[in-house]
């Protein structure tokens, strides 16, 4: 049984502490769950509205990759939001986020709002290829990571 080997499962001997351990960790398994669900989901609403990849998107430009991704299927350009900015003034950390018809389709940190927005469209790029089935994703990269010249 899974939650016997897990050690989920209370018996006779568990101490106080031991059972609100476990409890943590039967919330934390949710939480992952509903994060995974939640993920799932996004990626399909994802696939539905732009289809699928066509080619692996370039690394070096991932903010213009993302918006003729976008754009293929909408006039609408993705908008990208400066969510935080920590840290001293000598050290500060830039939060973006990338936002397309009012949906956030990633997050990226940076030590600049460029790096962050970067980061940000690479997050959206991977979720997207993340989103396409595995037969898809083999046929059109190789190990390098490039379009697959046989595609």
């Amino acid at each position: 049984m899974a939650g016997k080997e897990l050690a989920l499962i209370e018996d006779a001997n568990t101490t106080e502490e031991e059972a609100d351990n476990r409890a943590q960790v039967r919330v934390w398994l949710r939480l992952l769950a509903c994060t995974s669900l939640i993920g799932a989901e996004l990626r399909r609403q994802f696939r539905e509205e732009f289809g699928e990849l066509e080619v692996i998107p370039n690394l070096e430009n991932p903010k213009g990759e993302l918006q003729e991704l976008l754009q293929a299927s909408s006039t609408e350009a993705p908008q990208y939001q400066l969510e935080s900015v920590t840290g001293p003034d000598h050290d500060r950390l830039f939060e973006s986020a990338v936002y397309h018809q009012g949906a956030e389709l990633g997050r990226g940190i940076g030590k600049s709002k460029k790096e962050a927005e970067s980061r940000a469209a690479l997050a959206a790029l991977e979720d997207a290829l993340a989103a396409a089935p595995l037969n898809v994703r083999a046929e059109r990269l190789n190990v390098g990571g490039r379009k697959n010249a046989s595609t």
